[in-house]
């Protein structure tokens, strides 16, 4: 094998190791954006998946489909060569009037998801587990009653956007720490 080969065999093992990551990843979120919705019971239109724009900066870095059309998780999802995770947006309605926004990014390390929610720290869960599973969407869920109970005007928490819908423009945005 030439120089050249071993370089080509190096570049092509490499793309092809990001590309399965990519699609374990996306099954694994798959799971968790299922699981969720169902351990809350909620309707599936109520549950809108977001693509990742990379813009640190914005309060929200987030985007929604084109009017019409909806993002699947492998649209969604954009990985961040920065902290190694594929970053996708969550929109949830809540009432015909209030919805949140968070971020969420997964990982995979030795057959498990490494999973992190609007700035937490990561947490390594068995998607097989659904005591472990329904740990995780329980921490979403209180975060979320949170955020909602301690609701102030400049109120800040990463990751997180609290808002009304189009009746009413005001928009708040809320981050976690």
């Amino acid at each position: 094998m030439s120089k050249y080969e071993e370089m080509w065999q190096a570049a092509i093992t490499q793309q092809r190791n990001f590309h399965q990551q990519r699609l374990r990843c996306s099954q694994h979120a798959v799971k968790l954006i299922n699981g969720f919705q169902a351990y809350c019971g909620m309707p599936s239109h109520n549950v809108k998946l977001l693509r990742w724009t990379g813009d640190q900066t914005a309060p929200v870095p987030y985007e929604e489909a084109d009017p019409g059309k909806t993002y699947t998780i492998t649209g969604a999802m954009q990985f961040n060569e920065e902290d190694g995770y594929w970053h996708f947006g969550v929109h949830l309605d809540l009432t015909q009037m209030q919805w949140i926004t968070f971020g969420m990014a997964i990982s995979d390390a030795d057959g498990k998801s490494l999973v992190k929610f609007s700035g937490a720290k990561p947490r390594q869960i068995d998607l097989n587990d659904h005591s472990q599973c329904n740990a995780f969407y329980e921490s979403i869920v209180e975060f979320v009653k949170e955020c909602y109970r301690d609701a102030k005007p400049g109120a800040n928490r990463i990751g997180f956007a609290l808002g009304y819908q189009e009746e009413q423009k005001e928009e708040k945005v809320v981050d976690a720490a």
